[in-house]
């Protein structure tokens, strides 16, 4: 009964929950994706009013960067990002 419950084990549920940790990351990148844009916005839309953000956008830069490493690259958040490096 034991060997059942251990070969039940690795064979069903361990490869499930692999799985919905797999797509896990990929949606919550893509959520945090959207949350950095959403952000790099607002602060291209402020920008006139708030003249250091330097410290801001690099971090936001590093989370871009590990975005990028987990889903690829986005051309529209990293356009915005050159915008506002300027």
């Amino acid at each position: 009964m034991k060997n059942n419950n251990i070969k039940r084990f690795f064979t069903l549920i361990l490869p499930l929950v692999i799985l919905v940790l797999f797509v896990g990351l990929f949606v919550g990148s893509s959520i945090s994706r959207s949350n950095l844009r959403k952000e790099l916005t607002e602060m291209k839309e402020n920008a006139a009013k708030r003249e250091d953000y330097s410290s801001r956008l690099t971090a936001i830069e590093e989370k871009n960067k590990t975005i990028s490493f987990i889903i690829g690259r986005d051309e529209g958040t990293e356009k915005i990002i050159e915008e506002l490096r300027r």
